[in-house]
């Protein structure tokens, strides 16, 4: 913002080095056109400048101003644009100062009034979206740039033998309408793959997909296959229904996303047929091939590539799990929950042990209300909240290691502290007992933890 307050003939703003050398010096006058300089120090004096343009004399004005430094030609080049009018001007390759030292680095810029000496003044300076960019040469905007050959990708050496396992799981019993899952994944991954093709064989007499026809050919719909690894999409499907055989080709988004870590890839989601008789239906992988920069590989078929699912229609109701052990558990741990405190002091618990013992009450919780969990689903959940609530209560701060209340211990052990301040040496050793944050251990200190031992006697 170019103006001049009273007692004063113009301002200046300049650009400088760490040393406060002037590369460039903007000034406005009354009544003449805005003006550049270079070299020196930033002064009160009026500077013999070169105007920018024409029309560049209004004061109270809000200018642009752009300024690029090169160092390696050391020229210096100047856009100026008047924001109300949107005028521009521009000098390009102002040199350097050739009897100013620079240190060659950019620190900062100043604003300078204009006023006889020992006239005192006070003006109102705007700047707004101040930035400061610093490139090497070869990337200074507006030089040629010359592009770079791009690198060719590195291609990586054929792997010997298979470069993975495959292995079928899901639904293993299920009744005529119901409805099966089967999870495709991989195990010992020694090279990781970026596209896979895979030929899944099923008993069309027993199981059947939702499935879309186009022509004569048949595909998969879309709620029957869903991907379970980041960045990877099943491609395109394609199903022989009457021979019972589903073909998948599926990639990952980049070469940087390859299937390297062992895990389930895709999940096919199907139904035994409403009229399927009962017996085993069988399915197994067929086809199981994978590349990766041109490179095919195969993934090995010969273990748990075989999955069976037995069809009955007299499947026999489970008998609901015992949750008892458990639904004690998650009221214990809510209990302690609720009734404790985290922190850094005596007679709470450390600072975070909160929404551990919270995770696993959620976990447990998820297990006890879920209808067809099992019985060792139960007693397992109901063993890590056990062990939740334990390492809960080891996080507990106490003077005494072990101990999971506070007591006379305690006491004992911080009234040989008595009297001592923050300012002590020791203070380090006692500071968890100082209690009201005061820095210092006395009466009040004992007397409240005096009280957290009878806290856990009175009913």
């Amino acid at each position: 913002n170019v103006g001049s307050p009273v007692n004063s003939t113009g301002a200046q703003l300049s650009f400088e080095d760490s040393n406060g050398m002037r590369y460039l010096t903007l000034q406005h006058l009354n009544g003449n056109e805005l003006a550049y300089a270079t070299g020196g120090t930033a002064s009160n004096t009026p500077i013999t400048g070169t105007p920018v343009g024409t029309g560049f004399t209004r004061a109270n004005a809000l200018y642009r101003v752009q300024v690029a430094l090169n160092f390696d030609l050391r020229t210096i080049d100047l856009k100026i644009t008047n924001m109300a009018n949107e005028q521009m001007a521009e000098v390009k390759g102002i040199p350097f100062d050739e009897g100013t030292t620079y240190a060659d680095n950019f620190a900062r810029i100043q604003f300078v009034l204009v006023r006889p000496s020992s006239v005192t003044t006070s003006w109102t300076t705007w700047i707004d979206n101040f930035n400061v960019y610093a490139y090497a040469a070869e990337d200074r905007p507006g030089e040629p740039v010359t592009p770079e050959e791009p690198e060719e990708p590195e291609q990586p050496e054929e792997p010997e033998g298979h470069w993975a396992k495959a292995k079928l799981s899901g639904t293993s019993q299920a009744e005529p309408g119901q409805s099966i899952t089967l999870d495709l994944s991989v195990t010992d991954v020694v090279y990781g793959f970026t596209v896979l093709d895979v030929v899944v064989s099923f008993d069309p007499s027993r199981i059947e997909y939702d499935l879309v026809q186009d022509g004569s050919t048949w595909s998969l719909a879309d709620g029957s296959y869903s991907s379970n690894r980041a960045h990877l999409e099943v491609l395109a499907t394609a199903v022989r229904p009457e021979e019972g055989q589903i073909r998948l080709i599926a990639g990952v988004s980049g070469e940087e996303h390859a299937i390297q870590e062992d895990g389930s890839l895709i999940t096919l989601h199907g139904k035994v047929k409403a009229d399927a008789p009962d017996g085993n239906a069988q399915v197994s992988i067929l086809q199981f091939e994978v590349s990766r920069g041109g490179i095919s590989g195969t993934v090995d078929l010969t273990g748990a590539s075989i999955h069976t699912i037995n069809v009955s229609s007299n499947i026999p109701t489970p008998q609901p799990a015992d949750k008892t052990a458990l639904a004690q558990a998650i009221s214990e741990a809510e209990n302690l929950l609720n009734s404790t405190q985290e922190g850094n002091k005596l007679g709470q618990y450390r600072t975070g042990s909160k929404a551990e013992l919270q995770s696993a009450i959620d976990a447990a919780r998820a297990v006890h209300d879920r209808a067809t969990a099992t019985q060792g689903e139960v007693d397992q959940a109901t063993a890590d909240l056990n062990a939740a609530i334990s390492h809960y209560r080891s996080q507990f701060i106490s003077m005494v290691e072990g101990q999971t209340k506070i007591t006379i211990r305690d006491l004992s052990i911080v009234a040989r502290y008595f009297g001592t301040t923050s300012s002590d040496p020791d203070w380090s050793e006692i500071e968890v007992a100082d209690l009201f944050d005061e820095g210092v251990i006395d009466i009040r200190v004992l007397a409240a933890i005096a009280r957290m031992i009878l806290e856990d006697w009175t009913p």
